[in-house]
């Protein structure tokens, strides 16, 4: 049994190492930025992109292709995030320290991120903050 002062394999919380802790923040990050995405981009996710998948078979099934088009963008700009730090990014073996450009790949997700937040309080439209939020996550994955 665990109390709220340990975390993973009943460590405390004060002694993990600090990618455990990363780890846990982008978890964060990554489930409320899909509920901020859910309530205030028109209902799109930006991670869990099950989601979209299921929302736009729906809209098309319903004959509403138009609805469709921000889960799309969503879809394809994760991939395609995905995708680039799947090429970019070397692999890690258990155990071993992170690669540097993990850290900056980290970072460029950070300023991806508050780029879509910018955008969305200047009043840009829906497809321009989910493409690099859904990017971002994507390389996340």
């Amino acid at each position: 049994m665990t109390d709220g002062s340990r975390g993973a394999g009943g460590q405390p919380w004060h002694r993990m190492r600090p990618g455990v802790a990363v780890l846990l923040l982008l978890t964060a990050v990554a489930g409320s930025l899909d509920a901020g995405a859910f309530v205030d981009l028109g209902g799109v996710v930006v991670c869990n992109q099950t989601g979209n998948a299921l929302l736009l078979g729906i809209s098309i099934a319903e004959g509403r292709a138009s609805d469709s088009v921000p889960g799309a963008i969503s879809l394809a700009s994760f991939v395609l995030g995905a995708g680039l730090a799947g090429r970019l990014l070397p692999p890690v073996r258990p155990g071993a320290r992170w690669p540097s450009r993990t850290a900056t790949a980290i970072a460029a997700e950070g300023v991806a991120i508050a780029a879509s937040a910018a955008l969305w309080l200047a009043g840009a439209g829906h497809p321009v903050v989910i493409g690099p939020l859904a990017a971002a996550l994507g390389g996340q994955t």
